[in-house]
């Protein structure tokens, strides 16, 4: 985050970064400042902290219903966006974008506005477990990937935000969810693939904070595509080296140090 601080006497705007409740403020000033990306760890924290919530009443979902269950969710996001795109104010609208300050916030960045998609993803764990799914296809998951970067494409461009993407997105997760509990040898279950995807969040987080840093001391004026390819590619190995670094020098040691507490806490809580 101190990558990202600009001026340090902009109280308003670090302190909600610090603490992570940034994307709880409507001003744009505040829930895109900083890292921008960081928006989705205030989503995390407030899905952490109901997860115990509700995690029974998931579990308590019979097995027939489930599938009903996932459905009605996703209506929900639909009914969600549906009110945010008519009934906030669409004025003023932003300079690049065709939604409102308000809507922006409301449909993309505001925590509860993502709980549909948190629920939905409880959901499917438990389809995962019941073993009601079961196609195990990488072309169609690959397919699904397709088809939903397409429907947001055309779709309105508020509903392109999660609506259209989502049931893609369950298909994609459920189906490498069985890969890899049928134990299943493809692509993604490579050396490689494995170490990208255990650096991905800290690659999430890094990865706008180097394109500005390059965009900002090295990129002075247009680029022919080349150029421009060129620099995108120093900036992805950039990113996924940085990210790299934090995985294994910040994200693993901590959670050893974690791993270790509970462990040693286990006998502590058994006595008592």
């Amino acid at each position: 985050m101190i990558l990202g601080f600009v001026n340090f006497s902009n109280l308003d705007i670090w302190l909600p970064n610090l603490f992570l409740v940034h994307s709880w403020f409507s001003q744009m000033s505040v829930f895109v400042s900083v890292n921008p990306p960081s928006w989705s760890l205030c989503s995390e924290l407030l899905f952490y902290a109901l997860f115990p919530l509700l995690l029974k009443p998931v579990l308590n979902i019979k097995t027939q219903h489930l599938w009903m269950s996932f459905f009605l969710s996703f209506i929900g996001l639909i009914a969600y966006q549906f009110f945010v795109d008519d009934f906030v104010p669409a004025i003023p609208k932003l300079e690049l974008w065709p939604l409102s300050e308000n809507q922006w916030w409301l449909s993309y960045n505001y925590p509860p506005g993502r709980l549909f998609e948190f629920i939905i993803g409880m959901i499917l764990s438990r389809i995962a477990i019941e073993g009601l799914w079961k196609n195990a296809s990488v072309k169609i998951a690959i397919i699904a990937a397709v088809i939903g970067y397409m429907l947001a494409l055309y779709a309105p461009f508020q509903y392109g935000l999660n609506v259209t993407t989502i049931i893609s997105i369950a298909v994609i997760i459920l189906i490498l969810t069985k890969m890899d509990l049928s134990g299943e040898k493809n692509f993604l279950s490579s050396n490689v693939m494995i170490l990208l995807g255990e650096i991905s969040f800290a690659f999430y987080m890094v990865h706008y904070l180097v394109l500005v840093f390059i965009k900002k001391h090295f990129i002075h004026s247009s680029l022919d595509f080349i150029s421009s390819m060129v620099m995108l590619l120093i900036s992805l190995m950039v990113s996924i080296l940085l990210a790299w670094l934090i995985y294994v020098f910040v994200e693993k040691p901590v959670m050893k140090f974690a791993k270790q507490k509970i462990t040693n806490n286990k006998p502590l809580l058994g006595d008592m």
